[in-house]
């Protein structure tokens, strides 16, 4: 029979066999290695035995932690949901859930789990549990006292509500209050907390006693009988409590007596409407001394209702006094309202009257009738009465001569307006108007006014007449017109000073016009005329207007021609062909209609370069730079430092071109030319050069910054000019003229430093300083000015203007440039003049005798620059 296999101690089945018999060894051959052996498998029994246990308890661990979390758990859920109210009711309903929890978690593990473990899972069922139950019982204990604290809370305010309603002196007051003390003090041993305590219950209930009783009183005993009480209740009560009740009786009594005033007021007049005026004094005496007023009049007699009576015993005097004065208000009133109604009646009519009608109710107010009353108002008799009236008639008069002279200043402004607008002409209409207007301020007696109102519109023909004469007349014409009228002759006249001061006004207003837009202020007023640019700027220039700010456009132009290139339908090709076409409307004009368009802001400083050159494809990068999509572009894609370096770039690369506008440093001075508007012409190049290649680069990063910049600079200036050192200082030509820079730059150069004579003689010295002489002074400034001069390229780049040596402009001597040269008053030079001279020094310059200072000295000596 085979052997059943035993467990060991976790190692596995094991099986006792026969030692095998053999021969008889030596014991001593095997002791020590037998041994060893030995000691080695008493080590894996015992290892093994601590894996089998560690194994039982790891399964212990796991049961007993799955028991714990779903046992809270499912009690959690149990507490929450239970709607037991007390300890006991929550602890019957948690066994009937311990029995149903320990068959779900604990049924069926005595056959999985040893004897041991078992107890160990079973032993944490019954911990979780009893903690479980132990917070849920506190639960329902809470909610017990919570319900019986609404219960508690419910009886107070019910009680409370009865102790409102009754007097806080009955005995049913007082026992129900001793109820309620003995609840508090029962509710206290009970653990129950109220919203009121034995105090705070006394202080509402007396709270809310005294604003029943102030909304309610209505009577001065009323008011004492509250007074009392919140003195015997004042040392329970805090001093501000009791200052406020205080307050609030001091107003209800206010209020007692107001209406205690008021309805004996109503009262008494409504019984006293026949009283003469002693019955009215009698009674107000009576009153005065609290006595019994009897208000019996002959109307009430007669009516059958007897006497009635009033006693003003039991009135406080403030109150009588108070009433007095009531009653004697309404006595005056009832008097006013009768001189009231006559006066209304009297305003209402003089509203409708004439002046004439006026006068004559004015001379009849103290006539009288043959029964000696007056025949205006008979009611009003008193002196004070008649006087208002009078009063009436007399505003209403003089209301209606300054309405009169008032309607007279509106109609002469018409008349003002047509007569100036008819270059002086006064028209049939107008004369009508005028004849009206004179009638009514005669009939006013206002004399004085009438005459001014026709001395106004004569000194208005007058000035208007001259005005038309001299609108666009030379400044001297327009000088000599105010001169004659502002002579001696004219002066002394009232007529000759106001024609004066309007002509004034009327050319002052021209000027303005003229100064805002001259164009359009011309065609407006000579709407039937042909008028062409020649003829415009002859017109102004004659006028004395400055030669800068001549124009041959018109606002309305200006205006025109933005709302068609701003459409945002239009691509750049488009936009381009817009400003070409309105630009060659103007011919040889265009540069003078391109700065009126920057000056008034119609176009931006880029699209001003775009249309310099609308055929490069980069100057679309230029206007899309200068929108405000462009710059957000540049500021999301680029950082800080490359918009720098950038900017640093674009500073080097601008030096020229801004050294030809400025000027560079001498002596620490800036160059000529260095002025605010020139200056922010520089910066506002730079700007444009360094926000194109910012545009660029952050539209194609694979163009470096360098490159950016280079490509933004050739297309705002490097495209278009050529720049030339003469003297020191950079002068910018135009690419039109490079062919011919070299002689450009020489003869430029030459005028300075090689032709001193004509130099001398063209120029207008500056003012000799004091203590110094003019020979030696000029001599220096002559020589100053050979050495540090400069010539400066124009904004317009149509030519150069000298500098001097401090920055200033060399002022031309007058009568020796002629034409628009001398006109400047500065020394300048177009582009245009230099090119024959350039051209003879490099075509012909070779074959003449000597070096090159005398070639350009010789060629000076046969036509000059300036």
């Amino acid at each position: 029979m085979p052997k059943i296999p035993l467990y060991n101690q976790g190692l596995g089945q094991t099986v006792t066999t026969k030692p095998i018999q053999g021969v008889r060894a030596n014991e001593g051959a095997f002791t020590a290695s037998q041994k060893g052996f030995s000691a080695f498998g008493k080590s894996i029994e015992d290892a093994a035995f601590k894996f089998g246990m560690e194994e039982k308890k790891a399964e212990t661990d796991r049961y007993r932690n799955k028991v714990n979390t779903e046992v809270n758990q499912e009690m959690n859920n149990f507490t929450m949901n239970s709607e037991a109210t007390t300890v006991a009711e929550y602890q019957a309903l948690a066994d009937k859930k311990r029995i149903e929890l320990r068959n779900k978690h604990l049924s069926g593990l005595e056959g999985k789990l040893t004897k041991n473990q078992f107890r160990d899972v079973s032993m944490q069922f019954d911990n979780t549990f009893a903690a479980k139950v132990a917070t849920g019982s506190q639960q329902a204990h809470n909610k017990a006292q919570a319900i019986r604290t609404d219960q508690v809370n419910t009886t107070v305010d019910d009680t409370l509500s009865q102790l409102r309603s009754l007097d806080p002196s009955s005995q049913l007051y007082q026992d129900i209050q001793t109820g309620l003390d003995e609840g508090f003090d029962r509710w206290a041993s009970q653990g129950i907390r109220p919203k009121y305590s034995k105090t705070t219950y006394r202080k509402e209930l007396s709270a809310s006693r005294f604003v029943n009783e102030i909304k309610n009183v209505n009577s001065q005993n009323g008011i004492e009988r509250m007074r009392a009480r919140l003195d015997e209740e004042r040392p329970n009560m805090k001093v501000a409590d009791y200052a406020a009740r205080n307050t609030a009786i001091d107003a209800q009594e206010k209020i007692v007596d107001a209406e205690e005033v008021n309805t004996a007021h109503a009262y008494i007049i409504e019984n006293i409407e026949d009283f003469t005026d002693e019955q009215f004094d009698e009674a107000i005496e009576d009153i005065r001394n609290g006595k019994t007023v009897s208000l019996e009049t002959k109307a009430s007699m007669e009516a059958g209702e007897g006497e009635k009576t009033i006693s003003f015993s039991t009135m406080k005097s403030t109150n009588r006094g108070s009433l007095i004065s009531m009653l004697t208000q309404s006595r005056k009133s009832d008097k006013a309202e009768i001189l009231s109604a006559n006066l209304n009646s009297v305003n209402a009519k003089v509203q409708n009257m004439s002046l004439s009608q006026l006068r004559t109710m004015e001379q009849t107010l103290t006539s009288k009738d043959d029964n000696g009353d007056f025949v205006i108002s008979p009611d009003i008799k008193d002196f004070p009465g008649r006087e208002q009236i009078r009063g009436i008639v007399e505003r209403e008069l003089a209301q209606k001569a300054r309405r009169a002279v008032s309607e007279a200043g509106e109609i002469t402004k018409d008349i003002v307006a047509s007569v100036t607008a008819n270059k002086g002409v006064l028209s049939e209409a107008d004369n009508v108007k005028l004849s009206g207007v004179l009638t009514t301020l005669i009939d006013a007696e206002q004399f004085d006014e009438a005459a001014k109102i026709e001395r106004t519109i004569n000194a208005t023909s007058r000035a208007s007449t001259i005005f038309e004469s001299i609108k666009f007349d030379s400044l001297e014409a327009v000088q000599t017109a105010l001169k004659d009228a502002r002579s001696t002759e004219n002066m002394s006249t009232a007529l000759g000073s106001e024609t004066y001061q309007i002509l004034s006004k009327q050319i002052l207003e021209r000027n303005k016009l003229i100064q805002k837009d001259f164009v359009g202020y011309y065609k407006r007023e000579n709407p039937d005329e042909e008028i062409t640019p020649s003829k415009l700027l002859t017109l102004q220039t004659e006028m004395g207007i400055a030669a800068v700010d001549l124009r041959v456009t018109s606002d309305a132009e200006l205006a025109s021609f933005k709302a068609e290139y701003d459409n945002p339908e239009l691509n750049y090709n488009e936009k381009a062909a817009v400003m070409d076409s309105f630009l060659n409307r103007y011919g040889q004009n265009q540069n003078r209609v391109m700065r009126h368009l920057m000056e008034t802001n119609t176009i931006s400083f880029a699209q001003n370069i775009a249309a310099s050159d609308p055929a490069n494809i980069n100057m679309k990068a230029v206007l899309a730079a200068d929108t405000e999509k462009g710059q957000k572009e540049i500021k999301e894609k680029l950082s800080k430092d490359t918009l720098t370096l950038i900017k640093e770039e674009t500073a080097t690369i601008m030096q020229p071109y801004g050294n030809s506008i400025t000027g560079s440093l001498v002596d620490d001075v800036m160059g000529g030319g260095a002025s605010p508007s020139r200056v922010f012409h520089s910066l506002e190049m730079q700007t444009i050069v360094s926000q194109t290649a910012a545009f660029l680069h952050a539209a194609d990063t694979s163009i470096s910054a360098e490159k950016a910049v280079k490509i933004a600079y050739d297309t705002v200036i490097g495209n278009k000019f050529v720049f030339e050192n003469v003297n020191g200082s950079q002068v910018r030509i135009n690419k039109d003229y490079e062919p011919l820079k070299d002689g450009i730059r020489e003869m430029l150069d030459a005028s300075l430093t090689l032709d001193t004579d004509h130099l001398a003689a063209s120029i207008e010295f500056p003012p000799t300083p004091f203590g110094r002489k003019d020979e030696d002074f000029q001599r220096e400034y002559l020589k100053d000015l050979k050495s540090k001069g400069s010539w400066r390229t124009t904004t317009d780049n149509t030519g150069v203007y000298l500098v001097d040596q401090l920055g200033n402009l060399v002022q031309r001597k007058a009568g020796t440039g002629g034409g628009v040269a001398d006109q400047l008053g500065f020394v300048s030079v177009n582009f245009d003049s230099i090119v024959p001279l350039a051209e003879q020094y490099q075509e012909g310059g070779a074959n003449l005798p000597g070096n090159l200072r005398d070639r350009k000295t010789k060629i000076l000596s046969t036509r000059k620059l300036f």
